[in-house]
C-alpha cells in the first residue's frame, strides 16, 4: 500500500500544501485534520499537485470540502502543478488556479 505525504509552506498568510502520492481517502481524514486545525490561521490555501500519483473521487470530494471551508472563513482555495485534466476538473469544482 502507498501512504501519501503531506508538506506546507506558510508564507505570508497564504499555506501552500503540497502532496506527495495517491490523493484518496487515506489522505482526506488527515488533510481535513489539519485544514480544521488552521482554517482561521491563513487568508489562501493552495494545493500543489506536483507529486501526486493519482486522485481519486475520495480527493476531489475532500477539494470540495477545502473549498467550503476557505469559502466559510473568508480564505481562497487555489490549485497549481496538475495535469490539464486534474485542473479542468478543480475548475469545474470553482477551484482556480493560483
Amino acid at each position: 500500500m502507498v501512504y501519501s505525504q503531506v508538506h506546507t509552506i506558510a508564507d505570508n498568510g497564504s499555506l501552500t500544501i503540497r502532496i506527495e502520492g495517491p490523493m484518496d481517502l487515506l489522505l482526506t481524514s488527515a488533510l481535513r485534520e489539519f485544514c480544521h486545525d488552521t482554517a482561521a490561521a491563513y487568508s489562501r490555501y493552495i494545493i500543489d499537485f506536483q507529486d501526486v500519483s493519482i486522485v481519486r473521487d475520495s480527493g476531489l470530494a475532500l477539494l470540495l470540502m477545502l473549498k467550503r471551508l476557505t469559502n466559510r472563513t473568508g480564505a481562497t482555495l487555489h490549485v497549481i502543478n496538475g495535469n490539464t485534466d486534474l485542473m479542468r476538473r478543480c475548475l469545474k469544482l470553482g477551484i482556480q488556479s493560483a
